[in-house]
């Protein structure tokens, strides 16, 4: 490893929090944790030669400097190479966002089924061309209703649905598989209020749809949770991240009144789908203005490791009162690593009440 040149593979990314650092290696799609140490290392010695890194240490620190190549080399996040190799510019990972759909996603919450007020947002979202929608219905309703729904989108250009509803007794998991048979455009139907004493999940089309039972109660206040299980390690998700809001951007979304907003349970309204149409409100100012709000701009966000693989939810926070206060709904703590029920935390319980989220912190 003498007269070496440390080459750190440009796919590795380090995220540095305020006692800790997460390594993120986007071409694995997984996530390390790892001393600040390692990663101020990492940065300052990347393309750097072997000699001059070490040079740059005390003795008793070499026996450190050479773990951290043993291991960077052992993960395949990096590669010696030899010193004539020096003089050749290497060519750092792009790290731009970019997207070819000006609105990449879409939420529609549904309380009654009326399918001409679905055809014309269908209409109107298919003029805009987003791929991914996803479909709150919070009345129970027949199965036979809930795919007259589907075939509305399947006869749309929208490439995938998400369906959220409340669970019916026309409900079974043979009669579902019948009937979604060949809607190959439903991602994902999720059942809440099932009559069941543990949730489930079966899969169609080679798992590409996933059909799910839960008991848990489906509720418009129910987004925003910051959970480890659904952290996001990739190349899209970290770029975005990096430049905009991982939740809100690029997203329009219509709530039970028929409300247009950047999400349905904002309370910033821009016009009904009444009256209204969605592309007029795309190009009105302060529409897009909070899909810039990222994660190194927010409170208590910016000094977090997780904050390029966490979304981020700017409709319940901390701070009502400020857009650039942490999530809510996040129980995390940076300056301690380690988490908490966000519920109990003594900051959480005024936005509780003024959000209205007494009955699911029960």
């Amino acid at each position: 490893m003498r007269n070496k040149i440390l080459h750190i593979f440009s796919t590795v990314k380090v995220v540095i929090g305020f006692k800790r650092a997460i390594l993120q290696d986007l071409s694995t799609n997984k996530y390390y944790l790892i001393p600040n140490s390692l990663a101020k290392f990492i940065i300052r010695n990347n393309n750097d030669i072997t000699n001059a890194i070490l040079s740059r240490y005390h003795d008793g620190d070499k026996k450190i400097v050479e773990e951290y190549f043993s291991w960077l080399l052992k993960n395949n996040f990096a590669v010696f190479l030899n010193a004539e190799h020096r003089k050749e510019k290497f060519i750092p990972m792009d790290c731009s966002w970019e997207e070819p759909h000006f609105i990449t996603n879409s939420i529609v919450d549904i309380k009654k089924i009326s399918l001409p007020i679905l055809k014309k947002i269908i209409s109107q979202l298919n003029d805009l061309r987003i791929p991914y929608v996803e479909i709150r219905i919070y009345e129970s309703y027949p199965l036979k209703d809930i795919v007259s729904v589907i075939d509305q989108f399947q006869e749309s250009d929208i490439t995938a649905i998400n369906i959220l509803t409340n669970y019916h007794p026309t409900f079974n998991i043979v009669t579902i598989k019948k009937e979604i048979k060949y809607k190959l455009i439903l991602n994902n139907l999720h059942v809440f209020n099932a009559p069941i004493k543990k949730d489930k999940q079966f899969f169609m089309h080679s798992k590409a749809t996933s059909i799910f039972f839960s008991k848990a109660k489906l509720s418009d206040k129910l987004c925003g949770f910051v959970l480890p299980q659904i952290f996001c390690s990739n190349l899209k998700f970290f770029t975005e991240s990096l430049h905009f809001n991982t939740c809100l951007n690029r997203k329009v979304s219509i709530d039970q009144n028929g409300e247009i907003k950047n999400c349905p349970s904002m309370s910033k309204s821009y016009g009904n789908i009444e009256n209204t149409k969605i592309a007029d409100v795309i190009s009105m100012a302060g529409f897009k203005e909070s899909w810039n709000i990222k994660k190194d701009s927010i409170s208590i966000c910016k000094d977090c490791e997780f904050r390029h693989i966490c979304t981020d939810c700017r409709a319940y926070l901390q701070d009502p009162d400020d857009i650039y206060s942490k999530p809510l709904k996040c129980g995390y703590n940076p300056y301690t690593n380690e988490w908490e029920d966000w519920t109990t935390n003594s900051l959480s319980k005024s936005p509780i009440n003024y959000y209205g989220l007494q009955d699911i912190v029960k």
